[in-house]
């Protein structure tokens, strides 16, 4: 009777089996590491990214002012209102928020360790900081962070601990740090233009508010003593004030009409927006020699769009204008 014999698993077969499985193993476990890392990425970077934000909300809120904490922001530390979780305080890396201003900007930062980070410090703040506005790595510690957005000395391969700064600009001024051009609305002749609370500028001193009043449409314009029409030589906009309610009166026009308002604006002044319209017959202000003077006649007939702006002091004029003749 002839015996059949059963062959085995040979030791180099196991061996290769083994090294297959832990191949495996070895790219899930790294897979999921580089899945956690840029999970905790994603989210500082939108933990930075809702700070700011809520120091933004902040500055509306309370008249041109940042807030002085991160607790503040949380309702606590003497704030009453608050724009952040109380739970939003520590990062997905282990460390703390901190927040700072220079009177323009507004900065929230925190540091990455490389055993925090299980990588280099510098590519994984570098890489947090890429997500993030007006944002730079730094190795400089201490606080607060350089006054200017990119400075302090730059974090490198060797570095163990890595600052990531972010900031914001003062509200309607982030692009391109200009000047806040705002539309303040449609007026009627002798309308009341609310004067902004205007912020500090780069150097801290306080803006200068600003308006320009421009006339949108003009029409209806007659002699309140006759059935004449005269046509439109020319027209122009302008203001008077500011002034605390109420605003000093358009030229030509008597008393000053209070304006009113339910809510005053932070400033507590306002402008007065007019209208200077010059018909064949001369000045619509001075033909109309009714008493009181018959404004509501054509004054329903026209808009104005006043624009206002906060200007920084000692800015540079434009140039002047010159006529070139041959």
């Amino acid at each position: 009777m002839k015996i059949k014999r059963q062959q085995g698993v040979t030791l180099v077969e196991i061996l290769l089996v083994l090294v297959i499985i832990s191949a495996i193993i070895w790219s899930a476990v790294r897979f999921m590491q580089e899945r956690t890392l840029q999970t905790r990425m994603d989210k500082m970077a939108t933990q930075m990214q809702q700070i700011l934000n809520a120091a933004l909300a902040y500055y509306l809120a309370n008249q041109s002012s940042w807030p002085p904490s991160l607790a503040c922001l949380q309702g606590q530390g003497g704030c009453t209102a608050a724009y952040l979780p109380p739970s939003l305080s520590t990062t997905p890396f282990g460390g703390t928020y901190t927040v700072t201003n220079n009177k323009q900007l507004f900065f929230v930062y925190t540091s990455i360790t490389t055993a925090a980070a299980t990588g280099t410090a510098s590519a994984v703040a570098s890489s947090v900081a890429g997500l993030l506005p007006l944002s730079y790595t730094t190795s400089t510690g201490g606080s607060p962070p350089p006054s200017s957005v990119g400075g302090g000395a730059a974090c490198n391969a060797s570095s163990t601990t890595c600052n990531i700064v972010a900031s914001v600009n003062v509200p309607g001024q982030a692009l391109n740090t200009a000047s806040a051009v705002n539309f303040a609305g449609m007026y009627k002749h002798g309308g009341c233009v609310p004067v902004p609370s205007c912020p500090a500028d780069a150097n801290g001193n306080k803006m200068t508010p600003t308006v320009i009043v421009v006339p949108v449409s003009v029409s209806g314009f007659n002699d309140p003593n006759s059935l004449q029409a005269y046509p439109i030589s020319s027209f122009s906009g302008y203001f008077t004030g500011p002034a605390v309610d109420p605003p000093p009166a358009c030229n030509f026009y008597g008393s000053a009409v209070p304006c009113g308002a339910a809510v005053a604006p932070a400033s507590g002044q306002y402008w007065r927006a007019c209208l200077d319209v010059v018909t064949e017959k001369g000045d619509v202000a001075l033909s109309n020699t009714t008493s009181p003077p018959d404004i509501l006649t054509w004054g329903n007939n026209v808009s104005l769009m006043a624009i206002t702006r906060c200007k920084p002091n000692g800015e540079a004029s434009g140039s002047p204008s010159t006529v070139y003749s041959r």
